[in-house]
């Protein structure tokens, strides 16, 4: 509810080149996210017991709704549509057949499908397949949502002179050459560690420009419709991820050439769907 949410407010207060700035800076939170949550989590538990996380989470959802869910005024420019069933599944279907919605969202899911490749194969290969230790391992996933944050910003910047759909073909084929040079690293078993983890950090720091970018050239064209669209790229990327991680989970064989061969396989469909797709002009401010 929330990622949906939040999409559609920022459809609603921005252009497409705007709103992909705005969106490259909730990249900011959600790279921060997973160096700092281990660390709070780890504080709770070791200070009370791990009832106490729990009593966290619902005191902060508290403090959010009350910070933002009373606060935050409606958006919506339309009048706001009544809550039925086949409206919102004829909403639906009419999305289905937008190619200039669909395109760029399914485009951005299979990238989003790489993430969380890496997210569920991760701790496996550098655990296991490199030997790193715990802590090892928490400054290597660190090191990659540094990247993540760092894409992000630097995406922020490049949408002061260029538009989303200028910026995104150089990063989908930055993402196909990221991810090829990473498997074929490790089929060949070169470089040792830093042959999978250099490239690696690249291809997840370009994931920081994607992101923000298929989302708003998915959202440009739906107008009052951007909280079904985002409903619906939500859905439709986290069952690609969904996919995509049962994958990662049922192919490991105590190597990094699963990971690295999902990984390239999504950057090179995402990249095809792309190039296939219809373009808008998505100089919006």
């Amino acid at each position: 509810a929330g990622m949906v949410g939040s999409r559609a407010l920022l459809r609603d207060l921005f252009g497409p080149r705007d709103m992909a700035r705005a969106l490259s800076m909730v990249m900011l939170v959600m790279g921060l996210a997973p160096i700092l949550a281990p660390m709070v989590g780890s504080a709770i538990f070791s200070a009370f017991d791990w009832p106490a996380i729990f009593w966290t989470l619902a005191g902060y959802s508290v403090l959010v709704f009350g910070v933002v869910g009373l606060r935050l005024p409606e958006t919506l420019k339309g009048p706001v549509q009544p809550l039925e069933l086949r409206r919102i599944l004829a909403t639906y279907l009419g999305l289905f057949r937008e190619r200039t919605f669909l395109y760029p969202a399914m485009a951005g899911g299979v990238l989003q499908a790489a993430l969380f490749v890496y997210l569920g194969s991760s701790s496996f290969v550098y655990q296991q397949v490199l030997g790193f230790s715990q802590q090892g391992f928490a400054w290597a996933f660190g090191a990659n949502a540094v990247g993540l944050v760092l894409g992000s910003q630097i995406n922020a910047r490049l949408l002061r002179r260029w538009t989303p759909e200028q910026v995104l073909p150089g990063v989908f084929a930055s993402l196909v050459v990221s991810t090829a040079v990473g498997l074929c690293l490790v089929w060949q078993g070169s470089g040792g560690q830093w042959g999978l983890l250099i490239p690696l950090w690249f291809t997840i720091s370009l994931l920081g420009f994607s992101t923000p970018n298929t989302t708003a050239v998915a959202m440009a064209p739906v107008g009052d419709r951007a909280g079904s669209a985002a409903a619906l790229m939500g859905t439709l990327r986290f069952a690609l991820a969904g996919v995509a991680s049962f994958l990662g989970g049922q192919l490991f064989d105590e190597t990094a050439l699963p990971m690295a061969a999902l990984m390239f396989g999504c950057a090179a469909i995402g990249c095809g769907i792309y190039w296939v797709s219809p373009k808008t002009d998505a100089s919006g401010a």
